[in-house]
């Protein structure tokens, strides 16, 4: 996603552009920055890490399926919704390190939606802990690789790391919401 792209997602059906969204969506991002201590990256960060992506969002949602049990033998909706929220989980992710303001759906209204069925199906809280650990795992062996091959600062890998586990905590924490609810 470009800040181009952003623009475009905001362009209302008379051909306009909507800029109070597109500003109410800068605001947005900049607050989630600032919530999750985003270090300022080089733009090579990004451009290494946004290739990979989907590659890591498949690699997540296999390891849960397999690991987790109460994934791995969830009707095939809870499945679909479970691929769904991680493969806009880890884009929002870059999105928000590159500084682009997001277009897609509320994620984190996705991650209540998988707390809410896991509720409904009779689940605990445990498999959802262990998903979003998997989650983070995998996250963070990617996040390392590029910043080693990079040779980013310790410091910059370190407050990289900080970033995510904080993004990682606010999208449980949204997925046990969705639970308590249901």
């Amino acid at each position: 996603m470009t800040l181009l792209a952003a623009r475009e997602s905001t362009i209302t059906e008379d051909g306009t552009t909507d800029w109070a969204e597109l500003r109410r969506r800068r605001r947005a991002l900049a607050a989630l920055r600032e919530a999750l201590k985003v270090p300022d990256l080089p733009p090579e960060v990004v451009s290494v890490y946004r290739p990979t992506a989907p590659e890591l969002a498949d690699r997540i949602v296999t390891r849960i399926l397999r690991e987790v049990t109460a994934f791995a033998t969830a009707d095939p909706f809870v499945r679909s919704a479970l691929t769904e929220a991680i493969n806009r989980a880890v884009m929002h992710f870059v999105d928000v390190l590159a500084n682009v303001p997001w277009t897609g759906p509320d994620v984190y209204d996705f991650f209540r939606r998988i707390g809410n069925l896991q509720g409904a199906a009779g689940q605990d809280l445990d498999a959802m802990r262990a998903a979003h650990h998997i989650a983070t795992q995998e996250s963070w062996d990617d996040l390392r690789r590029v910043s080693i091959d990079l040779n980013l600062p310790a410091e910059t890998m370190a407050r990289l790391g900080d970033t995510l586990f904080a993004y990682q905590r606010q999208l449980l924490d949204q997925a046990i919401v969705g639970f308590v609810v249901a």
